[in-house]
């Protein structure tokens, strides 16, 4: 190994400090509310300020249940103003957080979309949005082109 590169590792929660755990609460609670200032996560999470800056860069969060969530897909739209938004729309109702959007130039008035969203945050099934997509007036030809989970 080359000095100076980082080493990670994957270790169980049973065996992280209590320290370490609250540094990992209070940057969850600063994510979660852009108004909360270090001090008052910290005195939430029950961790000095000074724990916090020492291990805030080297501990984080890591969620088995994010990985490989990723689900792209492609519809045609009508090249009409505001069909692209209203299809954002559509599926930032499903809680559906966007990765990629990728659109052709309008040929013969149509435009091709391509869009990964990662479906870990959805309120509801992926198929329930896809569904409202079908629904939305000036969308079609949507499908499913791949799904990681």
């Amino acid at each position: 190994m080359t000095a100076g590169t980082p080493q990670f590792f994957i270790i169980d929660r049973a065996i992280v400090s209590d320290t370490l755990i609250r540094v990992v609460e209070a940057k969850r609670l600063m994510r979660e509310d852009s108004s909360l200032s270090v001090s008052d996560a910290t005195r939430m999470a029950g961790v000095s300020r000074s724990a916090f800056y020492k291990y805030k860069d080297f501990i984080h969060h890591f969620n088995v249940d994010s990985l490989g969530r990723n689900l792209t897909f492609s519809f045609d739209v009508r090249n009409i103003a505001g069909q692209l938004s209203r299809a954002l729309n559509a599926i930032a109702e499903s809680g559906a957080n966007i990765l990629t959007i990728n659109q052709t130039i309008p040929i013969n008035d149509i435009c091709s979309i391509v869009v990964t969203v990662e479906t870990t945050s959805m309120n509801e099934t992926a198929q329930q949005m896809i569904d409202r997509l079908r629904n939305t007036e000036g969308m079609f030809n949507i499908r499913v082109l791949a799904r990681n989970s």
